[in-house]
């Protein structure tokens, strides 16, 4: 993705109505897009070159440092606690006995879970980056950054 955010060329896109023939000569989505990208950044080169420097470097902040944040694994296990709440109130005797479980389910919640999902991530830092395990590394977490946060 990097790669490709470095070489991004507005030429090199396509779209639907292009490629299906334009069935409709006065409507085409190409020519509107790039109409409104020539108004909002002057040109379609400043444009490009926005998405070359910017956007990429924005992007890749995100996927390497804001992607794995703490608030985001929090409320990535929120369902996690939710199941043990669960079971523990389905199995509570002694009240007492369930607010100080309900305390260390809460402490390890806010502590442990997330401290055990950063594990993969030090982990993936600690791979060698030579050159073509470089590449193949880099499309791979991609592909899995990507897909993970849908």
């Amino acid at each position: 993705m990097d790669r490709q955010l470095r070489d991004f060329c507005i030429q090199q896109t396509t779209s639907s109505c292009c490629e299906g023939g334009h069935k409709d000569d006065d409507f085409c989505d190409r020519r509107i897009i790039l109409r409104c990208i020539s108004t909002w950044f002057g040109s379609i080169e400043n444009f490009e070159l926005r998405v070359q420097t910017e956007v990429r470097k924005a992007l890749a902040n995100q996927l390497v440092d804001g992607g794995f944040t703490y608030r985001r694994m929090v409320l990535a296990t929120v369902p996690l606690l939710w199941s043990l709440l669960d079971r523990m109130a389905s199995d509570v005797r002694d009240p007492l006995w369930a607010a100080g479980q309900m305390a260390r389910l809460f402490a390890y919640w806010l502590t442990t879970v997330p401290s055990l999902l950063q594990v993969p991530r030090f982990l993936w830092e600690d791979i060698p980056r030579d050159p073509p395990l470089a590449r193949a590394c880099d499309d791979r977490s991609c592909h899995v950054l990507c897909h993970s946060s849908d």
